[in-house]
């Protein structure tokens, strides 16, 4: 049927079923388009999809037109199913009217919405607004780190020599406590009408007239006690030179020896600032007993070797009263390698005849730092050991005759034990600690070793029994 609202675009109506090009739409050229890929294998003629070019059913002719027969300006040329004779022509493309009017109508459509969209107040796009840029907050400065504090020197060192005490452990108490608990059993002391009745005073003051009187006592004993000890002797002329010396100096001793006989320990007291015995300074294990006297005293003389009751024999032994003195555990003869081993695994309790003996690290030091003269006080507390504490022992095993022989605290190079032994157990001040390492780190530590002079075994006590 034919639709009267169509026109072509020479303004010529359509006919219901003919197409017709454009006046201006030149014939196909026959052959493939350039650029346009060939026909398809078994169709003949088919050509791509276009726009407004209408698709070929395979297997169907393609419309043709009459090649030679000249295209006439405003003449309708009807499309025709069949190809005329003469052979086939080019195909002609055709037209799509109502695509391209449909094609019309959805861009308007599109526009109107557009429009409408405008005209209703479509939000406007939001303005521009500049972002501003995220600043980085600086980290916290990192804290310094806490420097780990300084371990207590003293402490550090006890810890040290807690770990050659294989025998009693040691007792220490709170550093931080020594000087008043010195200064208060000082005062204790001093008060003891006991004590008073031999003299007795922290008061370095009296200590030049104490050597006077320890000069008097050597030369009492000169004369009537020792008849050894004469006045021709090198010795005691040393001896006492030594004391009319302090005395004439009027220097105090550097230090008080203080012997808790029923603790069994050695507190050596060190000078305060008003110049009194009050400061511990150092506290070594002993052995005392029951034939011990208490009282006070000033050291006469003393001595490389000794000889002792037995008999037998001490190292670096110092006298205190009369037949008393300190000295090393005894040995079975005159060698560093002969000890009376048994006896050294006494220390710590009471187990000798009277004397206050000493492991050889503790006594040499007596014997080194304690110039004849020092005062020494023994008394009994068998609850408070000392201001320090009580220090701890070694055990030495009786069946080790490689070690047995020896004390392990003994610094002959020669002995057998191991070098961490060489310091004993003694409690330290860190004065006393650093006074130790220099004479040893000085060379004033060896100056006074005994000769080596070993024996080359030590003998058995299980045959010769304890004889000091």
């Amino acid at each position: 049927m034919k639709d009267p609202n169509l026109e072509n675009e020479a303004g010529q109506e359509v006919s219901g079923e003919t197409r017709l090009f454009p006046p201006e739409a030149p014939p196909a050229p026959a052959g493939p388009t350039p650029g346009l890929p060939g026909p398809a294998p078994g169709v003949q003629g088919a050509l791509p999809y276009g726009g407004g070019l209408a698709p070929q059913t395979p297997g169907t002719a393609p419309d043709t037109a009459d090649a030679a027969a000249p295209e006439t300006e405003g003449a309708p040329q009807a499309d025709t199913d069949a190809a005329p004779e003469g052979g086939a022509q080019p195909p002609r493309a055709k037209f799509h009217w109502g695509l391209a009017a449909g094609s019309v109508i959805v861009v308007a459509l599109l526009a109107a919405v557009v429009g409408g969209m405008l005209l209703l107040g479509a939000p406007a796009a939001a303005p521009h607004t500049e972002v501003p840029l995220p600043t980085a907050t600086p980290a916290p400065p990192t804290p310094a780190p806490t420097p780990a504090p300084t371990p207590d020197p003293v402490l550090a060192a006890a810890a040290a020599v807690r770990g050659i005490c294989t025998g009693q452990a040691p007792q220490m108490t709170d550093p931080a406590a020594w000087n008043e608990a010195g200064a208060a059993l000082m005062a204790q002391l001093e008060a003891d009408p006991y004590y008073q009745d031999f003299g007795f005073t922290a008061d370095a003051a009296a200590m030049p007239a104490l050597a006077l009187e320890t000069a008097d006592a050597l030369r009492s004993a000169s004369a009537q006690k020792r008849p050894a000890w004469t006045r021709s002797s090198p010795e005691w002329k040393d001896r006492l030179e030594e004391l009319e010396a302090a005395a004439a100096a009027e220097v105090p001793y550097p230090y008080l020896l203080a012997v808790n006989r029923a603790a069994s320990t050695v507190t050596v007291y060190a000078l305060d600032a008003a110049g009194r015995y009050t400061v511990p300074y150092m506290a070594m294990v002993c052995s005392g007993g029951e034939d011990t006297p208490t009282g006070f005293w000033s050291s006469p003389i003393n001595y490389n070797w000794r000889l002792l009751t037995g008999p037998c024999y001490g190292q670096y032994a110092t006298r205190i009263y009369t037949g008393y003195l300190f000295h090393s555990v005894p040995y079975y003869s005159q060698h560093k390698d002969d000890l009376e081993y048994d006896q050294f695994n006494e220390l710590g309790t009471p187990a000798s005849l009277g004397c206050i003996r000493l492991a050889v690290v503790d006594v040499k030091w007596v014997y080194d730092n304690c110039p004849l003269g020092t005062p020494v006080v023994i008394y009994d507390d068998a609850e408070h050991p000392g201001p320090m504490g009580k220090p701890g022992t070694i055990h030495t095993d009786p069946a080790d005759e490689a070690l047995r022989g020896w004390d392990p605290t003994d610094p002959d190079p020669a002995n057998p034990w191991p070098a961490e032994y060489r310091t004993g157990t003694a409690i330290r001040s860190l004065a006393a600690w650093e006074e130790y390492n220099a004479a040893v780190a000085d060379g004033r530590w060896d100056a006074t070793l005994n000769e080596t002079d070993l024996q080359g075994w030590s003998t058995d006590s299980s045959v010769e029994g304890t004889r000091g």
